[in-house]
């Protein structure tokens, strides 16, 4: 059951491709399949995800470790929000985006993306 949802937000408009250098997300809560609050959440640079795996210790209270589903495809929040929740969005594996065996972040590739 998808209860809360994420989605990269880097310039307030539309959905950011690269999540590991992003700060703003739109955090979205789901009840019974429907939407029931939405809200932006701004992370520090050190928070961004690319720091944080890449920090000797991962913070396990990070606020995008809480969430259901992650999204970073499709334009649109709520169009894709929408298509989440009605089965039609399309998922990809976050590392068949990269060359095989790296993220493309030049970190030291000991970590994986989920």
């Amino acid at each position: 059951m998808i209860n809360t949802i994420a989605l990269t937000f880097q310039n307030g408009k539309d959905i950011s491709g690269h999540a590991g250098a992003c700060q703003n997300y739109l955090i979205y809560k789901i009840i019974d399949k429907f939407v029931v609050s939405k809200e932006l959440i701004t992370l520090s640079v050190d928070e961004a995800l690319h720091n944080t795996f890449h920090s000797p210790t991962e913070n396990p209270n990070h606020p995008i470790f809480k969430v259901d589903a992650f999204i970073v495809d499709e334009t649109n929040p709520d169009v894709a929000v929408t298509k989440l929740l009605d089965g039609t969005l399309e998922h990809l594996d976050p590392n068949s985006l990269q060359p095989a065996g790296s993220c493309g972040c030049g970190g030291d590739k000991h970590h994986q993306h989920h």
